[in-house]
């Protein structure tokens, strides 16, 4: 026995009718992944790639999109207040020369990157991927500092599909 909550039927696979009916709906839900998911919001998000917009990727940290901007206008935008933080690990990696001491010291501090005000968090969208601590954000782990060090976007790049791209004239201006 199959439930199916989209249609509220029930399938009795032991039925011809009934697996005749639940083969053609999976049928037309295949057809709707193949044509419409897979053709077309992934081509455009291939697109948009290409093209140095944002498409959906989680964000660099020090980076931000506008909620109000229309989808195919969205690009990354410098949120300041972290901006300065990930040009401070730059620096101060370069300074220590190491980035385990570089990593005790972050581990020492409260927070590395201080909440967004609730009006930035209504005007734009952070997808942030560090622990929440009082006050803040933080890495958890050495290879969320290495990731920061070595994300290309950092320099007006990202990677797609193996290959890197320059991000277009836009976004470019919103190089940390």
């Amino acid at each position: 026995m199959l439930f199916v909550k989209t249609d509220h039927r029930r399938y009795d696979c032991t039925k011809s009718g009934d697996r005749d009916a639940l083969l053609k709906k999976m049928m037309e839900s295949r057809s709707y992944l193949d044509n419409h998911v897979m053709d077309r919001m992934n081509g455009n998000q291939k697109e948009k790639a290409l093209q140095g917009r944002y498409d959906g990727r989680g964000l660099a940290m020090g980076y931000i999109i506008d909620k109000r901007a229309k989808k195919q206008q969205q690009v990354f935008l410098i949120y300041e207040p972290w901006a300065k933080i990930i040009r401070w690990i730059f620096q101060r990696f370069k300074e220590l020369g190491s980035l385990p001491k570089l990593c005790r010291e972050i581990e020492a501090m409260p927070f590395l990157f201080p909440d967004p005000s609730t009006d930035d968090f209504l005007k734009y969208m952070f997808k942030i991927r560090m622990t929440r601590v009082p006050g803040g954000f933080k890495p958890t782990r050495y290879e969320t500092i290495k990731g920061i060090l070595t994300n290309s976007t950092y320099i007006g790049h990202w990677t797609y599909d193996l290959s890197l791209i320059h991000i277009s004239e836009p976004t470019r201006q919103a190089e940390i």
